[in-house]
């Protein structure tokens, strides 16, 4: 599924993924080079899980803080706020819905006790503050590399490390041979890692002392044993087991070393629900879960199901539904005006509406003339009156809400589907776009002084084109802590960490 080479911006995530977003961190004593993301897997009809990374843009390096165990599927995913209490904790919360069983009862589901729910979690951080990247530690690590450095071979010529390389390759499966029981791929990566041991050759002396210092030995007694039960842990129908290497590596800009993290070892910890965000009726398929928190704390969220969308507003202890309104279209998703209290924007088909929902009145509604259904929209956040949609055609187009006859400019930015865009939250000529064309793209968009739009005096350019996944990006996020730094998600689980270029940053600032 993915290429040998792996990089320090990157985590994998081991099962399919579609959800990603960006925490709030109002935690005492910031780290303003810290950044934090919560994605989450997507097995349909099971449990899931929702990991909470840490990305360091010093070190452009990232780890794993926290692996949350989800009761259920998870379809959408949504980080409310992380904090700290009095008392030192660290907790962070998440709103979640998916198509579950009404008794929470995953291992045996009835079909005709299926519902869609909607659910606020409250997870607790235990390894927020695990000092994983340490300059001691890889202080450490250098000097016994140094010391080990007379005894190492390497090979010289290109078959050579091609061979080498595989067989480097079959040893790593040995961590997830052992995790998934599979005794016959274990053991053939246990002979490949005498092999190599026997000839005394190592292909990257650094990756090798770090995996054989994570126990690799240890893993070598565990397969034995694991091979003399291995006939009642194998049977003739057993489906063939992907075997997905979930390392992640950082490395520091002024150094070699590379650091190996098992994201299996860590523990997994449970989410404890707060509350279920009902209606009087059932949900008819969660769309989208829209947050109003272009204030630094969220305080509505909007639940926007096919036929309508329903606002629930966060009290003390609690959140309470306010308003909800039943439509005659079929909606797909839904924004909040970071510029006007009370207006949530969604889609229907290739249509656009602003609903005020303290009055449920339509407002606007514009004809948006794509050639294929709307996948997203998003406000500018700094110029009243402005919208963006994209679409399944390739196609963004950017809005006027004074007038809306037409767009006022219109890009063909992707090759296939446009899954999500994001302005930036602070420098709104940037814009974050993802497609299933496997790219990530970063836009600029400059606009005119007398922001008189309708002359069309609109400036467009693409800065860059990402491609670091190999299947389709669901999604793209800014960074909460800066206005530099985003992430994207594919579905294979790969999540990406990326910054703007340097010399985009000046043109901005300057």
């Amino acid at each position: 599924m993915y290429s040998s080479k792996i990089l320090k911006n990157t985590y994998y995530l081991p099962y399919k993924s579609k959800c990603l977003n960006n925490v709030n961190n109002r935690l005492p004593n910031q780290s303003y080079n810290l950044h934090y993301f919560v994605l989450s897997s997507y097995n349909p009809f099971s449990n899931n899980e929702i990991h909470l990374i840490e990305y360091n843009d010093q070190s452009l390096s990232i780890r794993n803080v926290e692996i949350f165990d989800h009761n259920g599927e998870i379809e959408q995913m949504v980080c409310l706020d992380m904090y700290g209490n009095e008392d030192g904790e660290k907790k962070v919360l998440i709103c979640t819905s998916g198509f579950c069983s009404s008794g929470g009862n995953t291992n045996r589901m009835n079909i005709n006790d299926m519902k869609y729910s909607c659910s606020l979690f409250i997870g607790h951080i235990n390894n927020l503050d695990e000092k994983e990247y340490n300059e001691n530690y890889i202080e450490e690590m250098t000097e016994n590399v140094e010391r080990e450095e007379d005894d190492i071979r390497h090979i010289s010529f290109e078959d050579g490390q091609k061979r080498e390389q595989r067989q480097l390759d079959e040893v790593v499966g040995v961590i997830e041979a052992e995790k998934s029981r599979d005794a016959i791929e274990a053991r053939k990566a246990v002979e490949a890692w005498d092999a190599v041991k026997a000839r005394g050759v190592y292909v990257d002396r650094k990756v090798d002392t770090l995996l054989e210092k994570k126990g690799i030995e240890e893993t070598h007694q565990n397969i034995n044993k694991l091979e003399e039960n291995q006939n009642s842990h194998i049977s003739n129908d057993m489906k063939e087991k992907e075997i997905r290497c979930e390392l992640n590596i950082s490395s520091r800009n002024n150094g070699n070393i590379k650091k190996v993290y098992l994201p299996g070892e860590k523990k997994k910890v449970p989410l404890n629900k707060l509350c279920d965000l009902k209606r009087s009726k059932e949900y008819d398929g969660i769309k989208n879960i829209a947050v109003d928190n272009y204030e630094k704390e969220f305080h509505r969220i909007a639940i926007i199901d096919k036929y309508s969308y329903n606002i629930f507003e966060k009290n003390k202890n609690d959140m309470n539904l306010i308003q909800s309104n039943n439509l005659k279209k079929e909606l797909n998703y839904g924004v909040f005006d970071p510029h006007h209290e009370n207006i949530l924007a969604v889609i229907s088909d290739i249509y656009i509406y602003g609903y005020d929902i303290k009055s449920n009145k339509e407002i606007f509604s514009a004809y948006t003339n794509h050639k294929s259904n709307l996948t997203s929209i998003d406000f500018n956040p700094n110029i009243p009156n402005v919208i963006i949609s994209s679409s399944n055609d390739g196609f963004i187009k950017f809005w006027d809400l004074r007038y809306l006859k037409n767009s006022f400019l219109t890009i063909n930015i992707h090759s296939h589907w446009v899954t999500s865009l994001n302005f930036n939250n602070y420098h709104d000529e940037l814009l974050l776009t993802t497609s299933t064309d496997n790219t990530v793209k970063l836009h600029k968009i400059e606009y005119p002084n007398n922001l008189n739009l309708q002359k069309k005096e609109t400036n467009y350019k693409l800065i860059k084109t990402y491609t670091d996944h190999e299947e389709s990006v669901y999604k793209g996020i800014w960074s909460k802590t800066d206005a530099w730094v985003f992430a994207s998600l594919s579905y294979d689980g790969k999540c990406v960490v990326n910054t703007v270029p340097t010399e985009q940053k000046y043109k901005i600032l300057l």
